[in-house]
């Protein structure tokens, strides 16, 4: 199907039937959780060919449908009004989310790659992992709990939260780390990714700034927050509690104030417990970031984009992944979209540590 390269276009199929009824149709979708659609239908007659369970597959567009973003999900609910009614639906991710409580053991995937892992639990009902083929070379020990009964999504969280790379090769910043998310970017295709957007010759799938004018009016929202900060971060053997180091970024401190932090390390050596001090501080000294933008022409680029972000409240140039977007489609398409990290907890960080 094509159109004009102006004409809106939203082609919706529910249960293998067309069901040309939708008017209005917002997407929002975030890294490690399911995507929904919303759909508004203006005709009341079509509500009897809406039922709560059916699959719904969703093709939308400006010209011509963006197929690397197709929505195909489950409708959970629905809403009658006067004289409409919408529904909403979820991607698979939500069977996963809402699967048979299963007892989780240790020993079951000990030594596994996290990768396969969450590979392996993924393989549920109409979720494909066809595009799990990678590993990710971070492997399950017993620095990481994953016993005791949970969801699939429950267990794919908890290994998601230990997939971090803390790269220090040349072509990365020092004590860089990389995290991985999981979304279905597109059909039923279950991904696990990691953007690299701190690589020396990273390149941006999308420049967003004001010179390309494809931000839109006021549509930039920063949000810089100190929440999570360490500047001051205290190192405690785990085995000798009188041993401990206090390792402090003296040029944080008098920028943002003392912000301070105790972790735990088991070792019993003092330079070790220097260098997770450091570690920890190292990441955590700056507020965190994020960015909100509203842009045209966005509504193709998928989650685990990395974008280059130029504007002139910022003092540099930035390159950021994709974590979250929203399209919204009605008399216009407009996409928002959310860069910045997913923040890390020191734990995780700590755990990736080796001496």
């Amino acid at each position: 199907m094509s159109a004009t390269s102006n004409e809106l276009v939203i082609d919706v199929t529910i249960d293998g039937e067309p069901f040309p009824f939708v008017t209005q149709l917002n997407i929002d979708a975030k890294v490690n959780s399911a995507r929904s659609a919303t759909c508004l239908c203006t005709s009341v007659d079509a509500l009897e060919k809406v039922r709560i369970g059916a699959e719904v597959i969703i093709k939308y567009g400006k010209g011509d449908l963006i197929t690397n973003k197709e929505f195909v999900g489950i409708i959970r609910v629905i809403n009658p009004s006067i004289g409409n009614f919408s529904f909403v639906a979820y991607d698979y991710i939500t069977e996963l989310a809402n699967s048979e409580i299963i007892n989780f053991k240790q020993g079951d995937f000990q030594g596994m790659d996290l990768y396969m892992a969450i590979a392996e639990v993924a393989n549920y009902k109409n979720t494909s992992i066809s595009k799990m083929t990678q590993g990710s070379g971070i492997i399950l020990d017993d620095t990481m709990n994953f016993s005791g009964y949970a969801t699939r999504k429950d267990f794919i969280d908890n290994c998601i939260n230990f997939m971090v790379d803390i790269t220090t090769d040349d072509d990365h910043p020092l004590h860089s780390y990389l995290p991985y998310y999981y979304a279905i970017k597109a059909g039923k295709n279950f991904e696990v990714f990691q953007p690299d957007h701190l690589h020396n010759n990273v390149k941006a799938d999308l420049t967003i700034s004001l010179d390309e004018s494809n931000i839109i009016s006021d549509g930039l929202l920063a949000n810089y927050t100190s929440v999570g900060m360490v500047n001051s971060c205290t190192v405690v053997s785990s085995s000798n509690r009188d041993l401990s180091f206090t390792y402090n970024d003296e040029g944080s401190i008098a920028k943002y104030g003392v912000m301070s932090r105790k972790v735990e390390y088991l070792t019993s050596r003092i330079d070790v417990l220097e260098k997770v001090g450091r570690l920890v501080v190292e990441q955590f000294k700056n507020p965190t970031k994020g960015y909100r933008i509203t842009i045209n022409n966005g509504e193709w680029l998928p989650l685990g984009s990395i974008v280059e972000l130029r504007t002139p409240a910022l003092k540099k140039v930035e390159f950021l992944p994709v974590v979250g977007y929203k399209i919204m489609i009605n008399e216009e398409l407009s996409t928002i979209i959310e860069v910045g990290n997913n923040a890390l907890t020191s734990d995780v960080l700590i755990t990736s540590f080796r001496q």
